[in-house]
């Protein structure tokens, strides 16, 4: 018996198709797959002479046994049967060609899966590694935030400072410079009442000398010149509103005293 078998485009099973000869006769062998073990057939020896078979498939026995019966009456069993297959040198090398190509192809398939899983885990890993730089990136430009804000505020607390400072020490020049000019000004008031003061004694002492004073007549000059005089005399002091009129044309000099009391004006011409 010959046996090929696909999968059915339409229901997705495995179709199952063969041909042999047996006692009876040539038949025909149609079928599918129920599960991955269990298969169904119809054995065809013509028109009006078919029969089922059901049968277990043992693949690595290579081997399938089941039970058979008419086709017209499903439930009847007629009897067991075994197919064996004969395996040739060419089945053996074929075999063993496509265990090698599935044994490549499942090693391929695991090395595929570990390079996988090892991209994802280095993807992981990298993503991590990223997530943590972004992180301290993060962190570093919070702190680096934090430092540049407390940097303002310090800049702005140390020109607040200065500023006050600015001003305490203007306020202290202002204070040292009206100090200074209150004692400029007190001693100047000192100064003028002393040149007052000064003022009144010389006047007192001229007014003393020339009481005391004996009239003489005044003493000859040199050089050439006259001198006028015109004056009010009634005694050693000049109370009153006075006026003393010097004309002088002399090469020497003249001292005149007086003791004044009273608004005197004085004109040398």
């Amino acid at each position: 018996m010959e046996i090929t078998s696909q999968i059915s485009p339409n229901t997705g099973n495995l179709e199952v198709n063969g041909s042999g000869t047996d006692g009876f006769g040539v038949y025909t062998l149609k079928g599918s797959a129920k599960s991955p073990t269990e298969i169904s057939c119809v054995k065809s020896f013509g028109r009006m002479n078919e029969w089922w078979h059901t049968a277990t498939v043992d693949i690595d026995g290579r081997q399938m046994n089941g039970k058979w019966g008419p086709a017209l009456a499903p439930n009847q069993v007629n009897g067991t049967f075994s197919f064996h297959r004969q395996i040739t040198e060419a089945d053996r090398q074929r075999e063993a060609a496509v265990a090698q190509k599935l044994a490549e192809e499942g090693r391929k398939r695991e090395e595929e899966a570990a390079a996988r899983e090892k991209q994802l885990e280095a993807e992981k890993a990298a993503r991590k590694k990223q997530e943590e730089e972004e992180q301290e990136a993060a962190r570093k430009q919070k702190e680096e935030a934090e430092a540049a804000k407390k940097r303002v505020e310090e800049g702005k607390a140390a020109g607040k400072k200065q500023e006050e400072e600015r001003e305490a020490a203007r306020k202290e020049r202002e204070g040292a410079e009206r100090a200074r000019q209150q004692a400029a000004d007190a001693e100047k008031e000192q100064k003028e009442a002393d040149d007052k003061q000064k003022e009144v004694e010389r006047n007192q002492s001229m007014q003393e000398a020339v009481r005391h004073r004996p009239r003489d007549s005044p003493p000859a000059t040199k050089g050439k010149g006259k001198l006028v005089t015109s004056s009010q005399d009634s005694e050693d002091g000049v109370a009153g509103n006075s006026k003393v009129y010097l004309k002088v044309d002399l090469d020497a000099d003249i001292r005149v005293i007086a003791a004044l009391e009273g608004d005197v004006a004085i004109g040398i011409l």
